[in-house]
């Protein structure tokens, strides 16, 4: 007569405890795979020609801020292009960020002032006030309108 060999018979009640919270955890990973094979990432932002030549236009204004002014006699120079800004490929370049980094400063105090309870239209209205009151004291005009 023959006994059986049971090749789990080595494993420890731990061992066993263990395999059980794996396979418990590898089921679960495999959930979250399933989920994130039907999640889509978004279409990438296509930037038309039309966006190129309105930063080109804007960046040759009187009154565009000096970091663009800058970066347009960089583009101009032929170091880089506006696509390149737009689409993000020109990033590292320190001019590109000093110029976007101007802008961003501008919608940070938007977002503070969204922040502290202030509506669209009272936004708007202060910014409006406040270009009016630099136009009244230098002459000019604002980049962003």
């Amino acid at each position: 007569m023959t006994s059986q060999f049971d090749p789990e018979a080595w494993k420890t009640p731990q061992v066993r405890a263990a395999e059980a919270q794996m396979a418990g955890s590898m089921g679960k990973a495999r959930e979250l795979l399933k989920e994130l094979e039907k999640l889509r990432p978004p279409p990438p932002t296509s930037i038309s020609e039309d966006d190129v030549r309105q930063l080109a236009e804007a960046a040759k204004k009187s009154d565009a801020p000096a970091e663009l002014r800058e970066l347009a006699q960089k583009v101009d120079g032929g170091a880089l292009s506006w696509r390149d800004v737009l689409e993000g490929r020109a990033y590292d370049d320190p001019d590109v960020r000093l110029a976007m980094t101007a802008q961003i400063g501008e919608a940070r105090e938007f977002f503070r002032q969204f922040q502290e309870g202030f509506t669209l239209d009272e936004v708007i209205e202060a910014r409006r006030a406040s270009e009016e009151s630099q136009e009244d004291e230098d002459g000019g005009t604002t980049f962003l309108r």
